[in-house]
């Protein structure tokens, strides 16, 4: 089984450059990030987290020729580290200069997730984590240290559009 490919990102985002990200914490993600350091984006669908990480990662793999970009969605990767001969695929992702892991918060079994952020984050590698979820959402499925691990790598952050969003998506 196959998971990983030579042009980590997918197309549809790429060719999505015209179009304007609805939340404008997110609008400047492609512009200043450098692929080092972690992301955690968060808020509601529409927002516009996958495309500022998809234009993030694509500036960063044509800018930086000592970085390497992975994407992968996150029920793909529960779906990856649950089968057995994915071991290549999983070393590929947490050995990546910088990853990628879309809409952290709905897979099957987050648990799985948590050893690539984990080891990620041993090994200093940045990571960009788009979700749906709320902040107080993401700590209980996968606790605050998760949290932290993904944002303190290279002294990131994360980027919460729920606060503003709250009144329209109620």
């Amino acid at each position: 089984m196959n998971f990983t490919n030579k042009n980590p990102i997918p197309r549809r985002y790429l060719a999505a450059s015209s179009v304007i990200i609805p939340d404008p914490r997110l609008v400047d993600v492609a512009a200043i990030w450098t692929g080092l350091y972690g992301l955690l984006l968060l808020g509601p669908s529409g927002c516009g987290k996958t495309l500022s990480a998809a234009r993030a990662g694509a500036k960063v793999a044509r800018e930086r020729t000592d970085t390497w970009v992975q994407w992968v969605r996150a029920d793909e990767l529960s779906r990856m580290l649950s089968v057995r001969g994915a071991a290549e695929e999983i070393e590929t992702l947490k050995s990546a200069r910088a990853l990628i892991i879309d809409e952290l918060g709905y897979e099957r079994f987050p648990e799985l997730c948590l050893e690539v952020i984990g080891s990620r984050h041993d090994w200093e590698r940045p990571t960009i984590v788009t979700s749906g979820l709320k902040i107080e959402q993401f700590i209980e499925r996968y606790s605050e240290a998760t949290a932290r691990r993904i944002s303190e790598t290279g002294k990131g952050a994360v980027i919460n559009c729920w606060k503003a969003a709250s009144n329209v998506h109620a």
